[in-house]
């Protein structure tokens, strides 16, 4: 079985992640601080079209 490291710790028990994972964790803490969009439709907004085009058909 071939097994490489994703993740390591350091001695000070410091999280090293790899530069990919790394920008992905960047990108999602991005989406977090922009928070959500005003301008999409909340779940039950989308349930509420949803059962409106359902009766209409």
């Amino acid at each position: 079985m071939d097994t490489d490291n994703i993740v390591s710790i350091t001695a000070d028990g410091k999280l090293e992640l790899p530069s990919k994972i790394q920008q992905l964790n960047d990108w999602f803490k991005r989406i977090e601080e922009l928070g959500a969009d005003r301008n999409q439709p909340s779940l039950q907004e989308i349930s509420e079209m949803v059962k409106e085009v359902r009766r209409e058909v």
